[in-house]
C-alpha cells in the first residue's frame, strides 16, 4: 500500500521526474502504462499517494480502475495524473480517457494529449489557457486522422492546475488557476463552498444533500439526447436518432470516430476557475461516465466529503476506489474510471 506524500510537502524525486499513477508496486509486469494488465482484465488499484516531484498546484490525488469484469471484458479507460507536466512544469495535469470502439484513441491520447498541451502552453502568442487547450484538443485529433486511426473514439476530460508565487516570497501565492476541457461525457466536478467567483457555472443541484459544499460541474456532457448537440448535429447535415448520432453514437463530441467527424467533432466546452478566490475548495473529482451513470454530481460530492471529514479533512489514499467501487455497487455497467484531486 502506497504511502502517503503530499505534493506540497514533497521534495522533488528528480528534477524531471514524473510519477503516473497506473503502475502498481505489486505488479510483475515490466510495462509501466499497464496497457498488458488492462488487457488481462486486472482492476488499477490505487497507487497515486507516492512521493512526487514538489507541486504547489495540489495537495494529493487518488486514482482508481476497474474493468468492472461483471459487466465488461474489455478495459477502454486511460487516466493521467502529471505533477508536473513535461516541457510545462509549472503546471499539473489530469486526464481521464474513455475510449469506444476498441483502445486505439484512448492509447493515442495517452501521453499524446498531454504533449500537445505542453507544446501549446510554450507558443508566444498571447492567447489565453483555455484557447491553448481547445488549440491541442483540435490538433491530437487531426493528429489521430492523420495516423489513419479511424475505428474507435473516446471521450476525454484534461484539467491543469497552475499557481504562481511571489519570486521575493516565495509564501505569497499570486494566482492560483484551474483549467478544464472535455469532449463528450466524461466530467470534472469541483466540490466547494459557494462562492461568487463560481456564478458563471451551472447552478448545483442540492435537492438530496444538506451539505454546505456544492458539487460544480466543470464540463459539459456532449450526449445525442442534448437538445443543443441535436441542433448543431442537424445544422451540420446530419440526424439523431434512438439517441445516437446517425443512430450509432451515443456521444456527439470525441476524440477520433473520423468515420463521424462532420457530426461527432473534438472542439471542448472550456472552464476556468479562479482558485485562489475560494474560501473552502478542497476536491476535485475527474471521472468517465462509469461513474456519473449512477451517481449524480453532489452524491459523488457527498460520499467523499463524508470519509473526507472522519480523516480531519485530511487527504485520504482510498478516495477514488471509494468513489468506482460505489459506482460498481450501483451497478455501473461500464468501464469506472475516477481521480480525485486534494486541491
Amino acid at each position: 500500500m502506497a504511502s502517503l506524500t503530499t505534493c506540497r510537502e514533497a521534495t522533488a524525486v528528480s528534477e524531471n521526474a514524473q510519477v503516473i499513477n497506473d503502475s502498481s508496486d505489486d505488479s510483475d509486469e515490466e510495462s509501466p502504462r499497464l496497457g498488458t494488465m488492462r488487457r488481462a482484465n486486472k482492476h488499477v488499484s490505487n497507487e497515486a499517494f507516492q512521493q512526487q516531484a514538489a507541486s504547489l498546484n495540489y495537495i494529493a490525488a487518488s486514482a482508481h480502475e476497474e474493468m468492472n469484469p461483471r459487466r465488461r471484458n474489455t478495459m477502454e479507460d486511460i487516466h493521467r495524473i502529471v505533477p508536473n507536466l513535461k516541457g510545462s512544469e509549472e503546471y499539473s495535469y489530469f486526464g481521464v480517457y474513455d475510449g469506444h470502439g476498441g483502445r486505439q484513441i484512448a492509447d493515442f491520447l495517452d501521453e499524446t494529449l498531454e504533449n500537445n498541451i505542453s507544446i501549446e502552453l510554450q507558443q508566444t502568442d498571447s492567447a489565453p489557457v483555455l484557447e491553448r487547450l481547445q488549440r491541442a484538443f483540435l490538433i491530437t485529433d487531426m493528429q489521430s486522422r492523420r495516423l489513419n486511426i479511424v475505428t474507435s473514439g473516446a471521450t476525454a476530460v484534461s484539467a491543469l492546475v497552475h499557481t504562481a508565487v511571489d519570486p521575493n516570497d516565495s509564501n505569497t501565492t499570486l494566482s492560483r488557476k484551474l483549467y478544464v476541457a472535455n469532449v463528450g461525457d466524461s466530467r470534472a466536478v469541483l466540490v466547494s463552498e459557494p462562492h461568487t467567483a463560481l456564478d458563471h457555472l451551472p447552478k448545483p443541484a442540492l435537492a438530496d444533500s444538506s451539505s454546505n459544499m456544492h458539487a460544480y460541474r466543470l464540463t459539459y456532457d456532449h450526449r445525442a439526447e442534448d437538445a443543443r448537440e441535436q441542433a448543431r448535429v442537424e445544422a451540420a447535415g446530419g440526424f439523431i436518432t434512438r439517441g445516437r448520432v446517425l443512430g450509432i453514437l451515443a456521444v456527439s463530441r470525441s476524440f477520433g470516430d473520423h468515420g463521424m467527424k462532420d457530426f461527432v467533432i473534438a472542439d471542448p466546452h472550456l472552464t476556468e476557475v479562479d482558485l485562489l478566490a475560494l474560501n473552502n475548495a478542497p476536491l476535485l473529482i475527474i471521472a468517465c461516465d462509469g461513474v456519473w451513470d449512477v451517481f449524480s454530481d453532489q452524491e459523488a460530492a457527498d460520499l467523499l466529503l463524508e470519509e473526507f471529514k472522519s480523516q480531519g479533512n485530511k487527504p485520504f489514499e482510498d478516495a477514488a476506489e471509494i468513489l468506482v467501487q460505489a459506482a460498481m455497487d450501483r451497478g455501473s455497467a461500464d468501464n469506472i474510471t475516477a481521480i480525485v484531486v486534494f486541491l
